[in-house]
């Protein structure tokens, strides 16, 4: 403590400087609290909308119809409802009588008149105890001649769940009205927001202890990416990350089968038990009422329930050992027997738990100016967001940064190749064979290593060889280990696409027509995927940031490249093996899109993200290092580069928040 106390007052200008920073933040947030975040916590808490937002309803005129709906249950906490109404007559004194029943009793009845009701959803409150939704009819009518069209959709949930349709004049129709369900307000809202300020807080708060300790920035990275991650978890729930839904089922069928239970259906479906979550529910872009959900059921009350047959589909064929932190999480949370929110998240917090350990030792093991590289890279926003779900990049990120980390300080040190090392980069080869081969490239960075550094002669020629051949049987064995698991656990084959994708024998006999297909995709799309690549669009391609954001990441990624007079220079040739590696790698995603899923009407490669790119990025970064030099010393550009990643991620993280709860 005393040391700690001597440290602190021999940095007086670091930590007058920690002091207006947290000062400004804080201010910040409290101005945001009581400007933004307080008034909408007052809105209505919508806990399932029957409209999907991708499917426009349809309109039926309601005059002389008696329209009722069996409410599909997904709350015992039932507090008003929602109808969509159009052509309201703000002049009518027409009444509209709209009941809930439950086994045919009305509960409730609200009789208003129509200049009182508006067009778009109007929620419907009740002003008593909040009603378990089981057996729970919408009934509504008109007593005079109305112009009022009432919404109606006919979406595709039925692969999901079982949808209630509803009759009019008790004629049954095969379609539902455009319903919302309300579960009180969305003051859980507060919560969220005041436990991310909190977590932005203790991130700051241990970025000066630890400068004032001179803590390593490994242990600084750990403690960052741990920390920046639990709060991008939270402010980008479940199943809005690009295709969680399918990483989900996926880790929780191989729960299952850890847990001795039944993990698929007849049909090859993945079989969720109540500890799991619900698509069809939580499907929707996230809104406030998703924050309100999820912080209200992260402290433990269920407020979302179904109670019905749900349907889901069969995992994901590929990668099963990619998903171990993720069932692992959720296993030890259903064992705890916990609900179906607090187990999802578990898996997340898991996943994020691997990827900071294991980018901590690649960063602990890297040369100073790769340490800055791997920092900046691993904490980028695009990276957070896949890290932080349960998409297996948690585990191919992390492993293709350690891989990178443990060959540069193989080139870099004193010390002899020996077995350890073989045996974790070939451990790391099968990692990244079992889930992408197609970034196994990176280990080509092995081929700048000193042959002074073998035991043997032709020591580098071997070792190449050894990976490659373990990369190869790493591959044939996940691949009839796959096999297996899913002989004993069968499912249904995936769909073949709709359309004719580009084969590889075209890649060959129309050589001209690849280039300029290929030269046009980069062409078009480049800024596309840097942009993808750092920071937006974020959660379902639509959370896009601004401008702003990208610049400023963007910067900490050239700080991170700057050299420093004491690093160590690579000849022109090296620089150019690292490019070679990267376009090499780059070249490889963009051809295998072309063949697995751009139709051959295209003239340009299609489904190509940004993101894609991420794991060979510090290859790019490291071949342009050192363009400028700068006279300060690594600790003082590793220091700027946390503090520049604390605030950006704060406008990041306040742009995600602004976006969402507006909605």
């Amino acid at each position: 403590m005393n040391k700690l106390l001597a440290r602190i007052r021999n940095k007086k200008k670091f930590t007058i400087f920690i002091l207006i920073f947290l000062m400004f933040f804080m201010v910040s947030s409290i101005v945001t609290y009581k400007s933004f975040i307080s008034p909408f916590s007052t809105n209505d808490n919508v806990i399932h909308s029957s409209k999907p937002d991708s499917e426009k309803e349809k309109w039926i005129r309601l005059d002389g119809s008696y329209v009722n709906q069996t409410l599909t249950y997904v709350t015992p906490y039932l507090t008003g409802v929602g109808v969509h109404l159009h052509d309201v007559d703000p002049g009518s004194e027409n009444t509209l009588h709209f009941l809930l029943k439950k086994d045919n009793e009305t509960i409730y009845s609200w009789d208003l008149k129509e200049k009182d009701l508006n067009d778009g959803m109007c929620i419907l409150r009740m002003d008593t105890n909040p009603v378990d939704m089981a057996n729970v009819d919408f009934e509504f009518y008109s007593d005079g001649i109305t112009n009022i069209k009432f919404g109606i959709v006919q979406n595709d949930r039925e692969k999901f769940a079982k949808i209630n349709k509803c009759t009019i004049n008790n004629v049954q129709t095969n379609y539902s009205i455009a319903y919302d369900v309300v579960s009180g307000n969305c003051a859980e809202i507060k919560g969220l927001y005041l436990l991310v300020v909190l977590l932005f807080v203790l991130s700051i708060f241990l970025f000066y202890i630890f400068i004032c300790l001179e803590t390593k920035i490994s242990t600084i990275a750990f403690s960052m990416i741990f920390i920046l991650g639990l709060i991008y978890s939270l402010v980008l729930p479940q199943f809005s990350v690009p295709d969680e839904w399918s990483h989900y089922l996926t880790a929780y069928s191989q729960s299952s089968v850890l847990l001795h239970k039944k993990a698929f259906d007849e049909h090859g479906n993945v079989i969720l038990y109540e500890d799991g979550s619900i698509y069809f529910v939580r499907e929707h872009s996230p809104t406030r009422s998703t924050y309100a959900i999820e912080y209200q059921e992260l402290k433990g009350q269920q407020l979302v329930s179904y109670k019905g047959d749900t349907i889901t589909s069969g995992p994901l064929k590929l990668a099963t050992f990619a998903y171990v932190p993720q069932t692992f999480g959720m296993t030890l949370a259903r064992l705890m027997h916990l609900n179906s929110t607090q187990v999802a998240f578990m898996g997340r917090v898991f996943a994020l738990f691997f990827y900071a350990f294991i980018i901590s030792k690649g960063i602990q093991l890297a040369p100073e100016f790769a340490k800055r590289i791997l920092l900046v890279v691993s904490l980028l926003p695009m990276v957070m967001q896949q890290v932080c779900s349960y998409n297996y990049d948690s585990i191919l990120f992390g492993i293709c940064f350690f891989s990178i980390g443990y060959l540069l300080n193989l080139i870099h040190r004193e010390e002899k190749i020996n077995k350890k090392d073989f045996i974790i980069l070939a451990l790391c080869a099968t990692v990244i064979a079992s889930i992408k081969f197609i970034y196994l490239p990176v280990f080509g960075l092995g081929l700048l290593i000193p042959k002074e550094r073998f035991r043997i002669k032709r020591g580098k020629e071997l070792t190449v060889l050894g990976i490659l051949c373990i990369c190869a049987f790493a591959f044939i064995g996940v691949t009839l280990f796959n096999k297996r698991f899913w002989d004993l656990h069968p499912t249904n084959p995936s769909l073949p696409n709709e359309y004719m994708t580009y084969s590889i024998s075209y890649l060959f006999t129309h050589v001209k027509d690849e280039l300029v297909l290929l030269s046009r995709t980069v062409q078009n799309y480049t800024a596309d995927y840097i942009s993808q690549m750092i920071s937006s669009p974020l959660g379902w391609v639509e959370i896009s940031m601004p401008a702003t954001q990208l610049m400023g990441f963007g910067c900490m990624l050239a700080l991170s490249c700057m050299g420093t007079e004491k690093d160590k220079k690579y000849s022109l040739i090296e620089n150019l093996w690292l490019v070679v590696l990267f376009a090499g790698v780059a070249l490889t995603v963009l051809i295998a899109l072309q063949t697995s899923y751009t139709p051959t009407f295209l003239d340009m490669v299609y489904g190509v993200q940004g993101r894609y790119f991420l794991p060979i990025l510090p290859l790019l970064m490291i071949a342009v290092r050192g363009v400028f030099v700068l006279k300060e010393d690594s600790t003082k550009i590793e220091n700027s580069l946390i503090v520049g990643n604390i605030f950006f991620h704060i406008t990041e993280v306040c742009t995600i928040l602004f976006i969402v709860i507006g909605r």
